[in-house]
């Protein structure tokens, strides 16, 4: 038996620790087939692991450090073993875990075979992800509200679209229950308005605040069209944010832009007042 066994070991332990983080994230993607191959590696390099920690134990043993105490390397050494068999079980219950819970919502997919059989047309749409994130909120929305709101779609097959359009933090949202059930859910967790019409303001503020940066006009007006089509949708109208939104948007326009427009303005307003005369 040669020195070799401790560099494997060092090989091994820095492959494990990177393979635990990336089941982690495969986790946190909710992704699980990734997840599933992940695991996979990590028993596979895990029992080399182990197996080779049994090798050094031995070559120690063998090679005794004239300077330090026998006794002391081995139990040093078997510290760190159980280190690594410990992260290895916290690991393989975390995925046990996002195991059982992606099993049951895989489950809720599974939709009667008489499905089949039921004149329906679905919509044909390129629907959009949701990722939790209430700035995507509308734009999601916008595009599952005609399936939500289909009559002739079934309720098990409005979730299993639901189930196909929701990642990260919505997924989570999208548990075990019936539809419509789910549906409230998120509509109180990401489309509360008071939040939306705060996120929103948020959004207009930070154009203002960053409009050093650059921006390009056209970049600029879409923007704010996007925002204020929001605010629209959520009550909020052209009279009520006019006098307070109309002097910060101002603010925001480069100078000489800013010039032109006020010239174009005011020449139509002195052509308005001819007109009349």
């Amino acid at each position: 038996m040669d020195k070799n066994c401790l560099i494997q070991r060092k090989v091994l332990r820095s492959a494990v620790t990177k393979t635990i983080s990336e089941l982690d994230n495969c986790i946190a993607a909710n992704d699980f087939p990734a997840a599933s191959l992940a695991f996979t590696k990590l028993e596979e390099k895990t029992k080399r692991l182990f197996e080779n920690d049994e090798l050094v134990i031995t070559y120690l043993s063998s090679h005794p450090d004239p300077d330090t105490d026998p006794d002391t390397i081995v139990e040093n050494e078997l510290e760190q073993n159980e280190t690594y068999r410990d992260n290895f079980i916290s690991a393989k219950v975390r995925f046990q875990e996002f195991s059982k819970i992606y099993e049951q919502k895989t489950q809720q997919l599974d939709i009667s075979p008489s499905m089949d059989r039921l004149s329906i047309n679905l919509p044909k749409l390129q629907l959009i992800d949701f990722d939790g994130n209430p700035k995507n909120w509308f734009s999601f929305w916008s595009m599952f509200q005609k399936i939500d709101e289909d009559p002739k779609i079934e309720d098990d097959v409005k979730f299993a679209y639901l189930m196909q359009t929701t990642k990260g933090k919505a997924f989570d949202f999208v548990s075990k229950g019936e539809y419509k059930t789910v549906i409230k859910n998120l509509k109180t967790r990401f489309a509360d308005d008071k939040m939306l019409i705060e996120l929103y303001v948020r959004e207009l503020l930070k154009l203002i605040l960053n409009q050093s940066h650059n921006m390009s006009f056209t970049d600029l007006v879409d923007q704010l069209d996007t925002y204020l089509r929001c605010l629209e949708n959520l009550g909020v109208t052209k009279e009520k944010y006019a006098c307070m939104l109309y002097p910060l948007v101002e603010a925001s326009i480069p100078e000489q832009i800013l010039i032109a427009w006020e010239r174009e303005r005011n020449s139509i307003s002195r052509n308005s007042t001819a007109k009349y005369a």
